[in-house]
């Protein structure tokens, strides 16, 4: 196989950690403040300085394309092998890509069933109110190089 670098932010649990390395992967750690940009930043980093693929999980239609075509074909076929309703899916968000691509197939499959996204009250994504800013290159907010922003329960 090939060889894999896993960046990830140290805010992300020990577990994850092991499994990743468990698989052997390298895991490069990132500062938990700087979020999901500053994973991407590391791995373009890596990536122009090494030569190495750069996935872009978080711009790449494959994500969402894959869990399409897996994941929510898995759960569909599931519940009609079982001869279930599936009223409600509920899924973690954070590049999109899973969220996007079962929900589509679950719309595909049962346009009735509704879909719900759920994130960390300490990580808001999507419900924060805070609008999302593009650099140039088109990679992801700068949320950290900017003035912090504090959440309050």
């Amino acid at each position: 196989g090939y060889p894999f670098i896993c960046v990830m932010s140290e805010s992300y649990s020990v577990e994850r950690r092991k499994l990743m390395r468990f698989y052997g992967a390298q895991v490069i750690l990132t500062p938990g403040d700087h979020n999901a940009t500053g994973m991407i930043l590391k791995a373009k980093a890596l990536a122009e300085e090494h030569g190495f693929f750069f996935a872009n999980q978080y711009e790449t239609e494959a994500n969402a394309w894959i869990h399409e075509q897996t994941t929510g074909q898995e759960i569909a076929e599931a519940f009609d092998e079982a001869d279930l309703k599936l009223d409600h899916a509920v899924m973690h968000y954070e590049s999109g890509g899973t969220l996007a691509g079962v929900s589509r197939r679950l719309k595909q499959w049962d346009p009735n069933v509704k879909i719900h996204a759920c994130e960390p009250s300490n990580a808001p994504l999507l419900h924060s109110g805070i609008p999302t800013k593009y650099p140039a290159d088109g990679y992801p907010s700068t949320s950290f190089e900017s003035e912090s922003v504090c959440y309050q329960q």
